[in-house]
């Protein structure tokens, strides 16, 4: 009976840990930089802007739950 709740314990820890712990991704757009896990995403945002703005690039964040984006500010 002990052996059947420890083996549940190890399996829900693992499933926490791939769903909640993030893996960073960088991106070939200038220099952002995405940690994603199965659950969430969130991006730190650095890429090129036109050439023609004030500002070369667009910096910020964006989340996103299950894929759908909670929040984004990038200037």
């Amino acid at each position: 009976m002990k052996g059947k709740y420890k083996f549940r314990k190890i399996v829900i820890s693992l499933l926490l840990i791939v769903l909640l712990f993030p893996l960073p991704v960088r991106l070939k757009d200038g220099g952002s930089i995405r940690f994603q896990s199965l659950l969430y995403s969130i991006t730190k945002v650095h890429r090129l802007n036109n050439l023609e703005a004030e500002d070369m690039y667009l910096r910020g964040y964006e989340i996103e739950i299950l894929n759908m984006q909670v929040y984004s500010k990038v200037k």
